[in-house]
């Protein structure tokens, strides 16, 4: 028996998604709550993992436990049990060889940076001091779309070896005081979306020519992308699969 479920999370108060033995994780209190509810160890497995701060809307995951419950109840009962930073959206029963990691086409990551500092907004946005040049972060974000070596836009896992990934697109647009970076793709590498969303603020402060991009990315050298944006303002938007298994 197989069960598949949407979630969302406010990622303050957790040391990433991944279980930790000594760390509040997301994985670890939604796997608290199951082992409660069906009386055994029951083992999560994510289309992925979140850093430490970064907050997801549409997070997907699976478990099998050893009895069945029908859906509508255990949608009720997660919802009662879950802690308050984590909201189940949607749970369904699904194929047994559905992956939500393996199985995954694609994922949206949002950036969120504001122009105002607002003082409740501060775990959720990147208050900037400055406006960026919106014209230069286009032109530079115009050079990573496709399929790519970003082993320059990452901080290399341990045993992370394909580095080439497809971007599909970059959406840098403002509304009022925010200024959004949508980014879309097969696929990210460790930190790879703060790398960038940081890249293009820098480009866009006047730090780095927005021409420089193409070498930047040939030579795979982290020389002029060591920095990451915070974590604190990163949304796991969607994951995108070829066959939605919450249909």
């Amino acid at each position: 028996m197989k069960y598949a479920i949407k979630f969302a999370y406010d990622g303050r108060d957790f040391s990433g998604f991944q279980r930790q033995p000594d760390d509040r994780t997301v994985q670890g209190e939604i796997e608290k709550v199951l082992s409660i509810i069906f009386q055994e160890e029951v083992a999560l497995h994510a289309s992925g993992r979140t850093d430490t701060g970064v907050h997801a809307l549409n997070q997907v995951a699976t478990f099998c436990p050893a009895i069945f419950i029908k859906e509508e109840d255990l949608t009720r009962a997660l919802r009662r049990m879950l802690p308050r930073d984590i909201k189940l959206v949607q749970l369904c029963r699904c194929s047994e060889d559905f992956h939500p990691r393996f199985d995954a086409i694609g994922k949206h990551y949002r950036y969120i940076c504001s122009l105002e500092d607002h003082l409740f907004e501060r775990p959720y946005v990147h208050y900037l001091k400055v406006m960026p040049d919106m014209e230069r972060i286009l032109r530079a974000a115009a050079f990573l779309i496709g399929v790519h070596d970003f082993r320059a836009f990452s901080n290399r896992r341990r045993g992370e070896r394909d580095t080439r990934r497809d971007l599909w697109a970059i959406e840098v647009s403002q509304r009022k005081e925010r200024i959004f970076f949508d980014l879309y793709g097969d696929g990210f590498l460790y930190r790879m979306a703060r790398v960038i969303v940081q890249y293009l603020l820098h480009v866009g402060r006047g730090k780095i020519d927005p021409e420089e991009t193409p070498q930047i990315l040939a030579s795979g050298s982290r020389e002029k992308t060591r920095l990451c944006a915070p974590a604190h303002a990163l949304y796991l938007m969607d994951v995108y699969y070829r066959f939605d298994p919450f249909a």
